[in-house]
């Protein structure tokens, strides 16, 4: 069974191709990913990442994830992973829509490398006196729901919205009519 579209830990696997695109002539660093655990483990999985003025940061950081400790991507030209099979990452995979030969073809790609399990936004923490006046600002909200949010074990029906919603009542006294769906 082929790889669905979502998120998958793996690591890099066998040689890598540092070239340019065919219509742009983009640079790019191409090599799979081999999924290392689930029920797709063992599947590998074609990553393109492409240095534009645009895409190069997320390029690079991509590969430091995956395990690269290099400074010069030329170094790839050989065909070797340098490091890049020595960390797990998290990839998002999608599945690539294209015509080939007049047919629609689908093609696993991954779209994105990941720390494993992704990563605290910690660039826009705040600081002590913003975390004060904050907390602060929501303390009024926090005890409202306090009080109306039961804490410990709930039935699983204590949200009072759709199939947990009581009756409607019905002013005539005839039970209320059930819609079909």
């Amino acid at each position: 069974m082929g790889i669905k579209a979502g998120t998958y830990r793996a690591k890099a696997s066998g040689a890598c191709v540092l070239g340019k695109s065919a219509n742009k002539g983009t640079d790019y660093l191409e090599f799979y990913f081999k999924v290392i655990d689930g029920e797709h483990a063992g599947q590998l999985v074609r990553w393109t990442g492409y240095f534009t003025e645009n895409t190069s940061e997320r390029t690079i950081q991509s590969l430091l994830f995956a395990g690269w400790v290099g400074e010069d991507l030329s170094e790839f030209a050989d065909g070797a992973l340098h490091g890049l099979d020595s960390n797990e990452v998290d990839i998002v995979v999608e599945i690539e829509e294209y015509e080939k030969d007049g047919e629609t073809k689908h093609s696993p790609r991954v779209q994105w490398v990941n720390r494993p399990g992704g990563y605290l936004n910690v660039e826009n923490a705040m600081n002590t006196e913003a975390a004060k006046s904050f907390g602060e600002n929501l303390r009024g909200l926090v005890m409202a729901m306090r009080t109306k949010t039961p804490v410990g074990k709930g039935t699983g029906t204590d949200f009072p919205h759709g199939a947990n919603a009581p009756p409607a009542s019905n002013a005539g006294g005839a039970p209320a009519q059930k819609k079909a769906f």
